[in-house]
């Protein structure tokens, strides 16, 4: 008796090992994940949804030079990513007065879907209408010190895109500063009229006159007549704490968070054009292991029944880092 189960358990583990290949992941400690949903306010830093938000982010790109009381013309600091900046004598400032030694401007650029996924830039406004963006941007500026530099409110800097070929933006576009809803909740507000702050549109040209640092972004409210809301059901064990969920159109520069339902345990959209193309993400970690799945679907003009909006399943597959990152960077 003892010889047959010896001969049993060897069978089994030997055929286990056959069937391993190179190419399979390995699931680390993914026993016992949060099944609960949690509110924005409740979201902390400590949740693996977090934790993966924090390993997508990519670095900024720094450019340093130097601040004379002789500077008497406009400095053009060239960057990469077709931007350059521009200030004007005496428009950095340090204590209310003009800054002079050198200055390390730290900034980023968003141009498409892939990287407003990686650094949480979500298209759609605080009063919750959908936004087709044209340029994200973010900057900063430093002393040696590591201390904020500021504006001078009445000396705008100038930030200047140059597109490539695109010129599909149109130049009634909306400038929008970055609001927050918790540590997964990123919105756009419209900056008000009488900011100083505006950004203007010319063929390859999309440029920003701005009084303060931080994110800003150039775009439009898309708002087409016909319209559904979409959204995902997932295995149990994804939830908000540990998973997030977006609908990216394949035709515009719209990349849309969804919501997490904590009533009805789903992420869910706002209204999207039907008829619209669109690719789900979603991406998990749950323990040590991370989880993806995509699919392609198209807005229905009618529900999903026993739903008041379309329902669509999803079930993500064990995955890796390097391919959520290759995702990412396919999502122009």
């Amino acid at each position: 008796m003892k010889m047959k189960l010896y001969l049993g358990a060897l069978i089994l583990t030997t055929g286990l090992l056959s069937c391993k290949k190179d190419s399979e992941f390995t699931v680390t400690n993914v026993i016992g994940p949060d099944l609960n949903w949690y509110a924005d306010n409740e979201i902390t830093t400590s949740m693996k949804a977090v934790e993966l938000t924090n390993e997508l982010q990519t670095t900024m790109d720094t450019v340093s030079f130097d601040l004379t009381p002789n500077n008497s013309t406009p400095l053009i600091v060239p960057c990469g990513n077709n931007v350059k900046f521009t200030f004007y004598p005496s428009s950095i400032i340090y204590a209310n007065l003009p800054f002079y030694g050198k200055v390390h401007l730290n900034y980023r650029i968003i141009t498409t879907k892939g990287n407003q996924i990686r650094l949480l830039k979500n298209s759609k406004t605080d009063n919750g209408q959908l936004v087709e963006n044209y340029v994200t941007l973010f900057f900063e500026l430093k002393n040696n010190n590591n201390q904020d530099l500021f504006i001078d409110d009445n000396i705008p800097v100038i930030i200047d895109y140059e597109r490539s070929g695109n010129n599909n933006s149109s130049s009634s576009s909306n400038l929008y500063s970055l609001t927050t809803n918790g540590f997964l909740s990123y919105l756009w507000s419209i900056e008000p009229n009488n900011s100083g702050n505006t950004v203007t549109i010319s063929n390859d040209d999309i440029s920003f006159s701005l009084t303060r640092t931080g994110w800003f972004n150039c775009g439009k409210v898309y708002s087409p007549s016909n319209q559904n809301k979409v959204a995902i059901k997932l295995p149990e064990n994804y939830t908000n704490a540990n998973t997030i969920a977006y609908v990216v159109s394949i035709t515009k520069n719209i990349a849309l968070q969804l919501d997490p339902s904590v009533t009805n345990k789903q992420f869910q959209s706002i209204n999207l054009n039907i008829g619209g193309v669109y690719k789900l993400v979603v991406l998990s970690k749950q323990a040590n292991s991370y989880f993806m799945a995509t699919q392609d679907i198209t807005v229905s003009s009618t529900p999903t029944p026993g739903y008041p909006f379309q329902i669509v399943n999803v079930t993500p597959t064990l995955t890796n880092m390097t391919n959520i990152e290759n995702l990412l960077s396919q999502l122009q």
